[in-house]
């Protein structure tokens, strides 16, 4: 489970270290430093996610916790339960394919992956109250920030037919890279908590 966070933590760093780049020369042609700040700290987001629901899912297959609703209504093709000495690492490579197709940046699609491993039913409100937020703030928050990261990436940040490019500075894109941080170090810290209560 570490893994998955120093990874994420990793990221964030490097992300973090642009911000010299950027403040040192602060000219307008690299704004896009702050843009791919912007793209990096949800891309880390959704890393970490990817490999947190991967790792819950083979401790749940290997019977190392107890399963959740969800994992129960996970369906996995019989043809990896045919060799009992290779099924742990054909589940793992199912898994890894199967979320190939997910992507965790919004609260919905981050709910639906923690579902497979976490039992905690109201995982936003959990995380919110962890964070002194309120949860419709919480979720709303992320959801615009993913969204922005959409118009960056599949739009060059031209919103609409406009001409010109959202503008962007260094305190809204490191507002957002502690924003997703903070919300890792909680759903991090809640799944080692659950996972050692539900350890068979």
């Amino acid at each position: 489970m570490n893994l998955a966070r120093n990874q994420f933590k990793l990221i964030i760093k490097d992300t973090h270290q642009i911000s010299t780049v950027y403040e040192h020369f602060k000219v307008p042609i690299l704004d896009d430093l702050l843009r791919w700040q912007w793209t990096q700290a949800v891309s880390a987001l959704d890393k970490y996610i990817h490999d947190i629901v991967k790792i819950g899912l083979i401790k749940t297959f290997n019977k190392e916790i107890t399963p959740t609703n969800s994992f129960n209504n996970f369906s996995v093709p019989v043809s990896i339960l045919e060799d009992s000495l290779l099924v742990s690492n054909a589940f793992e490579q199912f898994v890894i394919k199967k979320l190939s197709f997910v992507s965790f940046q919004t609260a919905e699609k981050i709910n639906e992956g923690l579902s497979l491993i976490w039992t905690e039913p109201h995982k936003w409100q959990k995380i919110a109250d962890n964070l002194g937020l309120e949860k419709k703030y919480l979720t709303n928050k992320l959801n615009l920030i993913a969204q922005r990261r959409n118009q960056i990436v599949h739009q060059g940040d031209y919103p609409s037919f406009n001409l010109e490019k959202e503008k962007l500075n260094t305190k809204e894109t490191l507002d957002v890279i502690n924003f997703i941080d903070q919300i890792v170090d909680v759903i991090h810290c809640e799944l080692e908590k659950e996972f050692i209560k539900r350890k068979m």
